[in-house]
């Protein structure tokens, strides 16, 4: 039996996933019943979140005991078996919010298959975590400022939530410490990618003021450079009854050139 109890967690999760009806989902013309899932696979979380309906053939209400299904993912040797769990929505109605205890894999392509308790009908949908993208990148000097242009292969837009970050040791208190620049509102699509310019000279000078630090970079020992971005599936761009996609938070680092990082006067 479906474990009934409220967790923050799941009802979270049903904000994002459950919407207020009172009549389960219809279609005229359909044999055997199908069901409607809506919810998708994250990087972020180590444990996944989908809602599961049955699509009816007449106009009825909602059983009073939702119905039960058996759900699981498979993906590239991946097996989970979703646990299920009922939540109340705001109509007071009862929903199944299945929950699998997994991590999805950035590149990987996830099929998830509900089933009736008894069998009687099988769906199945498919999603392809987006993997994460090559980059390039070159020195660039403009106005006399010292930048570092990038390309990320394979994204042909800004991604949600791009942003440099940099991983920093003040030298003089041995603090340290990340800043985070937001870059999603620049760039341009090149041939090779989504391309942008990351401006090293003027994030390095606030950094320097933000540590207090005379004359900039002199006493910054910098560690890393890297991207961090989201990424959503083609899913999210479709429109379809039911909604199975999937998302990534990403971290890549940036190799930057010795002969700049002396420019920049960052301490090895």
């Amino acid at each position: 039996m479906p474990l009934r109890y409220l967790v923050v967690t799941l009802l979270l999760a049903c904000c994002v996933l459950s919407c207020e009806t009172e009549m389960a989902p219809v279609l005229d013309e359909i044999e055997p019943p199908l069901h409607v899932v809506t919810g998708y696979l994250d990087t972020a979380r180590d444990t996944q979140f989908v809602r599961v309906q049955r699509v009816r053939r007449t106009p009825e209400p909602p059983p009073a005991i939702p119905d039960e299904f058996i759900v699981t993912t498979s993906g590239d040797g991946a097996f989970a078996l979703w646990q299920d769990s009922i939540v109340v929505l705001d109509d007071n109605s009862e929903a199944h919010v299945y929950f699998g205890p997994f991590s999805a894999v950035a590149g990987r392509t996830y099929t998830l298959r509900i089933q009736d308790a008894d069998g009687a009908a099988t769906t199945e949908y498919s999603t392809t975590v987006p993997p994460t993208p090559g980059i390039e990148t070159a020195k660039s000097v403009l106005g006399g400022t010292i930048r570092m242009r990038v390309w990320l292969a394979g994204i042909e837009e800004s991604p949600p939530n791009l942003a440099v970050v940099y991983a920093v040791t003040n030298t003089q208190s041995m603090i340290f410490k990340e800043f985070v620049y937001p870059y999603s509102a620049v760039g341009r699509l090149d041939p090779q990618g989504w391309s942008f310019e990351v401006l090293l000279e003027v994030d390095r000078d606030q950094i320097a003021t933000a540590l207090v630090i005379e004359p900039a970079g002199t006493t910054i020992a910098l560690h890393s450079i890297y991207l961090r971005f989201d990424r959503e599936s083609s899913e999210w761009s479709e429109s379809n009854l039911s909604f199975f996609g999937s998302r990534g938070t990403y971290e890549v680092e940036v190799v930057l050139d010795a002969t700049i990082r002396a420019e920049l006067g960052f301490r090895p």
